[in-house]
């Protein structure tokens, strides 16, 4: 059985991300979505709203799980059972943080030697990224292009939740 890990932030799950899931998915035989938490970077959603975002987004493919993590990426691909790490690529920046990243997870692993693959990113979906995602709803603007439709309802009822809790607060 091959275990791949897919650790992010998914702040929100994007048509990229699970473009790079599903192929990932057809690769190895289970794949862990990691929702890695970060107290210091507490983000747009809460990690609850996160992990039910990418569940209602992945829930049609076969052989996904995802979990929230909080701490090193080697150490949740360890305790997944994952050998590889898999990482979309969108640019050339990005590529150059993912290869820095990936030397960095390979000699954290030691002797586990846990390997990254890159996954270039489906070039109709390269330009979106959970940024503009953001941008989009802050602006009222249509997220259909950038979020999967498996969570964009959830993901429309968290939005006119925190619109609501602002105007409550002002």
């Amino acid at each position: 059985m091959s275990v791949c890990l897919i650790p992010g932030s998914y702040d929100p799950i994007t048509r990229g991300h699970v473009d790079v899931i599903q192929r990932a998915a057809v690769l190895f035989s289970d794949v862990v979505v990691a929702i890695l938490r970060n107290p210091e970077k507490p983000g747009w959603l809460t990690w609850d709203q996160r992990e039910a975002l990418a569940r209602a987004a992945l829930s049609g493919i076969q052989g996904v799980s995802v979990i929230q993590f909080e701490g090193l990426a080697v150490d949740c691909a360890r305790a997944s059972g994952a050998r590889v790490i898999a990482r979309g690529i969108r640019s050339i920046q990005d590529f150059e943080y993912e290869a820095a990243m990936a030397r960095a997870n390979r000699e954290l692993s030691g002797v586990d030697s846990i390997e990254t693959i890159f996954l270039a990113a489906d070039p109709s979906l390269a330009h979106w990224s959970s940024s503009a995602a953001r941008q989009l709803a802050a602006f009222g603007g249509t997220l259909a292009a950038v979020i999967p439709s498996g969570s964009l309802e959830l993901l429309t009822q968290y939005i006119l939740d925190m619109r609501r809790t602002a105007r409550g607060k002002s």
